[in-house]
C-alpha cells in the first residue's frame, strides 16, 4: 500500500494561476486514491481490534439475575463505534443467550454500544439499558429493542455507569 509520503503527489505546490485543469484533476484523484487505500488499511485494523478483544471481553462475562444468561458490561480503550459494534455482533452470535455493554472514550468523548442476544430479547430491551445509561452519564442515544448506543456521554461518568448497571444486572 503506498503511503501519503510514497505517492507524488503534488497539490500544495501547483500553482492554479498556470496550471492546467487536467494536472490538477490527475493530482487530485491520485490523493483520492491514496485516501480510499488508507480508509480500507483503517477499516482492516480496526476488524482486527474487534476480533483481538472479543476473547479478552468474553473473560469478564457473568450470569445474569434470573437464570436468563451472560453479560458483558465493560470500558475499552479509544474504541470508535464501529469496533464497538462489530465486538457486540461477534459476541452475540457466539452467546445469543447474552447482554453486552461496551463503553469507550474517543477524543475526549464516551460512547457506548448495547447489544441483546436472540434469545433474551423477551427479557431485556437494548434501548431502555442506553436510556439508563444517559442518565448517569448524560449525552443522548437510543435504538432498538435488539441494539442501541449512546455518544456525547461524560467520559468521567462511563466507567460509573458501566459499573452502576453490571451490579444491577448481575446474580
Amino acid at each position: 500500500m503506498e503511503t501519503c509520503t510514497q505517492t507524488n503527489i503534488q497539490l500544495n505546490t501547483i500553482d492554479t494561476k498556470t496550471t492546467s485543469c487536467d494536472v490538477i484533476i490527475k493530482e487530485t484523484n491520485k490523493l483520492t486514491t491514496v485516501i480510499k487505500q488508507l480508509e480500507k488499511q483503517l477499516n482492516k485494523d480496526q476488524q482486527n481490534t474487534a476480533n483481538d478483544m472479543v476473547t479478552e471481553l468474553e473473560s469478564k462475562q457473568f450470569n445474569l439475575k434470573k437464570d436468563h444468561g451472560i453479560a458483558i458490561f465493560s470500558t475499552v480503550n479509544n474504541q470508535s463505534i464501529p469496533v464497538l459494534k462489530k465486538i457486540a455482533d461477534d459476541i452475540t452470535n457466539k452467546h445469543q443467550n447474552a447482554i453486552i455493554c461496551i463503553g469507550s472514550i474517543v477524543n475526549d468523548k464516551g460512547h457506548i454500544i448495547v447489544k441483546i442476544g436472540k434469545q433474551l430479547l423477551e427479557h431485556y430491551n437494548a434501548n431502555d439499558i442506553i436510556k439508563h445509561i444517559t442518565t448517569i452519564t448524560g449525552g443522548g442515544g437510543g435504538g432498538r429493542e435488539q441494539m442501541a448506543q449512546a455518544g456525547g456521554c461524560d467520559p468521567e461518568k462511563l466507567n460509573n455507569a458501566i459499573n452502576t448497571l453490571k451490579e444491577t444486572y448481575k446474580k
